[in-house]
């Protein structure tokens, strides 16, 4: 009986010993558990429930940083918000609200488009787009991403499970490090953070810290 009391007050003088210096030396333990990717990319409704493949909400990603506002998929086109343009891309896009049209000044010409339609100015030169420019969600504008692509230079890539658009600026390449061991990339800074996904090794992640 006595033996049995000795080695259980070893055993939790042991415990404390260890949680004290893991505390003082900021140690911690590794979480093996798998972060909910659709939180971090906020595409998650009310309910709980996931915003699926199949809808039209996505997700903006500039430069390894996750926008406010979500981006749309109409008719095969994606448009995303004035705001995210204006504010995060480039400010040369203007909408003037009184006349209800969109102006893009370049070093050479103005582009001026009339909210709704695919048709534009270009240099005073009528011209016409693929499909529809701009759509109109409530009071929300929304610009056709190509189109914009094609007057900033702007590059970027869609991906699904989650839906999520992620640009990147071509005249401003962003850091990128190519994995030499296989590690986990966490949703925090540090172990203790949960699990996105495994990096494998000759793949390039974008460096956002």
């Amino acid at each position: 009986m006595y033996k049995k009391f000795i080695v259980t007050l070893v055993a939790l003088i042991a415990i404390a010993c260890t949680v004290l210096y893991m505390k003082k030396t900021g140690f911690k333990i590794a979480s093996t558990k798998t972060a909910n990717i659709y939180e971090a990319f906020n595409l998650v409704e009310s309910d709980g429930s996931h915003i699926g493949e199949n809808d039209e909400n996505y997700a903006v990603v500039i430069s390894g940083i996750l926008s406010d506002y979500r981006a749309l998929l109409k008719n095969n086109t994606y448009y995303v918000r004035y705001e995210t343009i204006r504010n995060k891309i480039t400010d040369k896009f203007y909408w003037d609200r009184e006349e209800n049209f969109i102006l893009y000044t370049t070093p050479t010409a103005v582009v001026k488009h009339a909210i709704g339609g695919a048709g534009y100015e270009e240099g005073g030169k009528s011209e016409s787009w693929d499909n529809d420019i701009t759509i109109q969600v409530n009071d929300d504008l929304y610009l056709d991403l190509a189109f914009v692509s094609k007057y900033t230079g702007l590059d970027y890539q869609v991906f699904t499970n989650p839906n999520r658009i992620c640009m990147v600026g071509t005249l401003n390449p962003l850091p990128y490090a190519k994995v030499e061991k296989i590690d986990s990339i966490r949703n925090g800074a540090d172990v203790s953070a949960h699990i996105y996904t495994e990096a494998k090794i000759g793949e390039q992640v974008l460096l956002t810290g």
